[in-house]
């Protein structure tokens, strides 16, 4: 039987994008997904739970989800994965949207290394990852068997899905990429970029009334 993986979530920034904190339950190494914002506060919690960022995994490269990488990984030492279709939301700002953002706060990352596509394995969780572009071109959702679980970004919401309207986004792969996620089993919790979770069968069902 699989270990028990932790989820916790800290909805970060101006924009309340989830960042979340994944760690076997007993070990003090941790995975931060889409630590966007609020550094301070991200550290403050990591030391709350006696943990240890070693990966920072990012479902798409907009500003309200990997602002805060840079600073972590400095503060750290950990390893940033991104897909390589979104490598260069990390260093240009007309693609992550940070003008929208404090961009004195922006510090241009180069990634330590991009997601293979199938199984990947960080801190001993063992992810399976999804490229799902639409709302960006890599976009990914980072899928948990074992555990039931979808880390989402920003593709997929309990009552919605990500826009299509930003720069490199395309309305005709979101659509594609959703039907991949509605064949998840339904059961399978779905951890999103903003708001609450629901799971993917319920999410389903609001679709096609």
């Amino acid at each position: 039987m699989a270990e028990k993986v932790m989820i916790r979530v800290l909805p970060v920034g101006a924009l309340q994008a989830n960042c979340y904190i994944l760690n076997l339950e007993n070990s003090d190494r941790c995975v931060l997904i889409d630590p966007g914002d609020d550094v301070n506060l991200i550290k403050r919690a990591l030391s709350e739970l006696s943990l240890t960022p070693e990966c920072i995994l990012l479902t798409h490269g907009h500003y309200d989800h990997m602002l805060g990488a840079a600073h972590l990984k400095e503060a750290f030492g950990a390893r940033v994965f991104i897909h390589e279709k979104d490598s260069v939301y990390l260093s240009d700002r007309n693609y992550n949207l940070c003008p929208d953002c404090d961009a004195s706060r922006f510090i241009p990352l180069a990634p330590d290394g991009f997601y293979p596509e199938g199984e990947f394995e960080a801190c001993g969780i063992q992810f399976t990852v999804i490229h799902t572009p639409g709302h960006t071109p890599g976009g990914v959702c980072l899928y948990l068997p074992d555990q039931g679980a979808l880390i989402s970004g920003d593709t997929l919401f309990s009552n919605g899905f990500g826009r299509t309207d930003f720069v490199g986004g395309d309305w005709t792969a979101l659509f594609k990429s959703l039907k991949t996620l509605f064949n998840l089993p339904p059961e399978t919790f779905v951890y999103p970029g903003h708001g609450a979770g629901a799971p993917v069968g319920d999410i389903r069902k609001g679709f096609y009334r």
